[in-house]
């Protein structure tokens, strides 16, 4: 699935609950951090979540804490080694 379409799909809800994985969460951090802002890739984060979890009914899934620390790490990831090319490169040198 194209970048394009998982946020669209994490974004308006369609995305299979089995297919919202760790990796997805990072898949998605990644790609809002290289959209915008360390400020707004947080904000995007968690409004994105918040939704989508509501959506499975599962809203009291959210935790702040550890949204802001993920995106931080993946943050730093970037900094330090680079956007990989592409999801595909960054997920490769960032297991």
């Amino acid at each position: 699935m194209s970048d394009a379409a998982f946020i669209a799909a994490l974004e308006g809800c369609s995305l299979p609950a089995a297919e919202f994985t760790h990796a997805a969460h990072v898949r998605m951090a990644y790609l809002y951090l290289r959209a915008g802002s360390f400020g707004a890739a947080i904000d995007r984060s968690a409004a994105t979540i918040r939704r989508y979890a509501a959506s499975l009914g599962k809203d009291t899934l959210y935790h702040d804490t550890i949204t802001v620390a993920y995106v931080a790490l993946i943050r730093r990831h970037l900094c330090e080694r680079g956007d990989g090319g592409g999801w595909p490169g960054f997920a490769a040198a960032n297991p």
